[in-house]
């Protein structure tokens, strides 16, 4: 369901390629929305850090540092991804002989 703009929204135009635009299509479909709205939804996920709470997302930015949100971001999910294509170690289990 599509929100409704609290402020006057300011409109310019804008292309994509054919692959971007057909996401972004697929995307208002999925939602029941405009392809408008689905671009204006990423626009505040990027701004607001996914509307994460404001004390979550001034933590997150003190620790970004320069990096940009996308920098950041490719930074947390390649760490996410090396810990889990890391060998897990079967934990050993420790007897406790009398």
């Amino acid at each position: 369901m599509s929100r409704l703009p609290v402020a006057p929204l300011e409109g310019f135009t804008t292309r994509f390629p054919e692959e971007d635009a057909h996401w972004i299509r697929q995307r208002a479909e999925e939602r029941g929305s405009s392809m408008n709205e689905v671009v204006r939804m990423l626009v505040e996920d990027q701004r607001t850090l996914f509307r994460l709470p404001s004390m979550m997302a001034q933590r997150l930015n003190a620790d970004r540092g320069d990096r940009s949100v996308q920098q950041y971001l490719i930074d947390l999910l390649t760490a996410r991804y090396s810990e889990l294509i890391e060998p897990r170690r079967p934990r050993r289990r420790t007897t406790s002989q009398p």
